[in-house]
């Protein structure tokens, strides 16, 4: 069998603009030569390995810049379910996931409270939306430690110390502590302690403040940032956020509570 022709200009132009995009055994067939060739030849030229060398980076790598570990996890599977733009990338006979930026970054803003950008560096993944950076400078500001962070004995001693001297509400516990306030309140009842974070004064929800969570929810605000914006705890508003999002929730248990005013005490007495 003779030796193939040498490379033309056209069939190298083809080679460049396809590396990366579809799959090495295509590139092969549309130009009429062998697989060990195409791949040669794009060495040769200087091209970058196929799958790094696409438009669309892999899912390994995007998981990557936004900080997350794996690519089979709990959060990651979630993500994908979420709808996530996968795709996937054939090179010879392996098929790689890829995402497709464009569509990923409609899918991000739609998603953007599952996503941390604190650790994701501007231009990772290319050109970024102007919504990322301020949703990059709300994580930074809104982070603290995880919900689900082990408590030290150090930290329950603190807790227990702050509680007893009853001057703190849970915002300043929460700043002290660098915890939320609802883990905070979760673990006052595992420790099964009787004291409680003092309580500010109740004051109803004005139409303005309602527009104002709203607004800052939608930008990316934890509950602890709003509530420091609106001058109260994370807990109210976590609390109005939830009946404004489920007000059948809030209805039913009022139901429910009056229904169990109703009924009568039963009597221990003979």
């Amino acid at each position: 069998m003779g030796c193939k022709p040498n490379w033309t200009k056209a069939e190298k132009e083809y080679l460049e603009r396809a590396w990366g995009c579809v799959s090495i055994g295509h590139i092969a067939k549309r130009l009429g030569r062998s697989v060990n060739a195409v791949k040669l030849k794009a060495q040769k030229m200087g091209l970058r390995g196929h799958l790094h060398s696409g438009i669309h980076p892999t899912l390994e790598q995007v998981f990557k810049a936004l900080g997350i570990q794996g690519s089979t996890g709990y959060a990651t599977k979630r993500l994908l379910a979420l709808g996530l733009p996968v795709r996937y990338h054939k090179v010879l006979k392996r098929s790689f996931r890829t995402v497709d930026m464009d569509k990923f970054w409609e899918w991000a803003e739609k998603n953007k409270r599952l996503l941390d950008f604190r650790n994701f560096e501007e231009g990772a993944l290319g050109m970024e939306p102007e919504w990322v950076k301020e949703k990059r400078r709300e994580d930074i500001a809104n982070f603290m430690r995880p919900h689900n962070e082990k408590w030290s004995p150090v930290d329950d001693d603190l807790l227990r110390k702050a509680l007893k001297l009853y001057r703190f509400t849970y915002a300043d516990l929460s700043k002290k502590l660098n915890r939320s306030e609802g883990a905070i309140k979760r673990r006052i009842l595992d420790l099964g302690l009787k004291e409680r974070p003092i309580r500010l004064p109740n004051r109803p929800w004005t139409e303005h403040e309602t527009a104002q969570l709203l607004a800052l929810w939608d930008k990316g605000y934890s509950y602890e940032r709003i509530a420091a914006e609106l001058g109260r705890t994370a807990l109210q508003v976590r609390g109005k956020h939830e009946r404004l999002l489920y007000p059948e929730r809030s209805r039913r248990s009022y139901r429910k509570w009056r229904e169990k005013q109703k009924q009568p005490t039963i009597s221990n007495e003979r």
